[in-house]
């Protein structure tokens, strides 16, 4: 019975990172192709896998571990969908935050009670976790996250797949910390990981405002007349189309000044 909760609780995390992917990728095939290929392939990973820890005495106590097996998606996702790997590993290590995190949540959430019917208690948890937050993240992936992987570029995209890695490696590494508070080289290493997020974010918040200021100054180039400061011709239109758009009032002067072409020239 146990066993079967286990990987209840694994499917559901499956479920939710699969489904983002076939959310944000460009598919070569159809949906029930690909659903069958996932299906096959997640029985016989879930399997093996279940085969490889349950050897362990660490299984079933919460680690997490078993998500890094969920790299290996990488291989029928690269032959699914037409996009690059590191874009696959950005939609992935997104998604991977997000259930993971609800994953850690349930975990200690769930050890704060007698050890019997943990792991019933951890998908209890989780799937209300699921049902209350889901429909929020996959709305910020189908309007956040898309936007994000489209427009990013000029090294934007390098930053985000880095953070995207980090943090998901930081989940898994505080859900250990938490697990195995007297092993200080974990305790080290997940302040070192944090640390690097928090140099990875910074960075991506300047090169983002770096890129929003010279757009700015492009505009400023192509909707202005540099001899008098003025808007020129281009900037009147968008000016006025936009005044018009919001229904807004406004007025038009027009000057005529004499012999200021010999200026201008």
């Amino acid at each position: 019975m146990e066993i079967a909760v286990n990987l209840l609780v694994v499917l559901e995390m499956v479920g939710v990172n699969l489904s983002v992917m076939h959310t944000c990728g460009t598919r070569k095939y159809s949906g029930r192709r690909i659903a069958a290929v996932f299906l096959l392939f997640t029985a016989g990973l879930v399997g093996g896998s279940y085969v490889l820890l349950s050897r362990g005495s660490q299984f079933g106590n919460g680690n997490g571990l078993f998500s890094v097996l969920g790299f290996l998606y990488l291989i029928p996702i690269r032959l699914l969908y037409r996009e690059s790997l590191p874009r696959i590993l950005s939609i992935m290590c997104s998604s991977w935050v997000y259930t993971m995190l609800i994953f850690v949540f349930s975990v200690h959430f769930s050890s704060l009670f007698s050890e019997a019917g943990f792991a019933l208690r951890v998908l209890l948890v989780q799937t209300g976790l699921y049902a209350g937050t889901v429909w929020f993240f996959f709305r910020w992936v189908k309007g956040g996250l898309l936007f994000l992987l489209h427009h990013m570029n000029g090294g934007l995209d390098k930053i985000l797949l880095a953070v995207s890695v980090g943090w998901y490696a930081a989940a898994i590494l505080l859900n250990l910390t938490f697990l195995y508070p007297k092993a200080l080289i974990l305790r080290l290493v997940t302040l070192c990981v944090l640390t690097g997020i928090a140099a990875m974010s910074y960075l991506l918040i300047y090169r983002l405002v770096k890129s929003c200021r010279n757009e700015t100054q492009l505009q400023e180039i192509a909707y202005t007349d540099h001899l008098t400061g003025l808007r020129n011709r281009a900037g009147l239109f968008l000016d006025a189309n936009t005044l018009m758009e919001k229904k807004t009032p406004f007025s038009l002067v027009f000057m005529d000044l004499n012999r200021f072409k010999s200026i201008n020239d």
